[in-house]
């Protein structure tokens, strides 16, 4: 049972950032009215996929976003 909230938090740390504590609460913000506008205008009984569906739509357009390797490089070229 509560392992549902549990990937719903990490959906939402992940949408909004792991380092930021307002993004993740906005991002737990998204994903709620996402589920709920989802369960309201689709299908009620898939209320749960909403949120990875939101999750993997963020990872696709956002992918840099959520890299750990945000060095500058060797000398502040991009290189390495």
């Amino acid at each position: 049972m509560g392992i549902g909230i549990l990937i719903k938090a990490f959906a939402a740390a992940v949408v909004g950032g792991f380092g930021n504590l307002p993004g993740a609460v906005l991002g737990g913000l998204l994903v709620g009215v996402v589920e709920s506008l989802g369960a309201g205008y689709l299908a009620g009984s898939y209320k749960d996929i909403y949120a990875f569906i939101l999750l993997i739509v963020v990872l696709m357009v956002r992918p840099r976003r959520h890299r750990q390797d945000q060095s500058i490089g060797i000398g502040g070229l991009g290189i390495g």
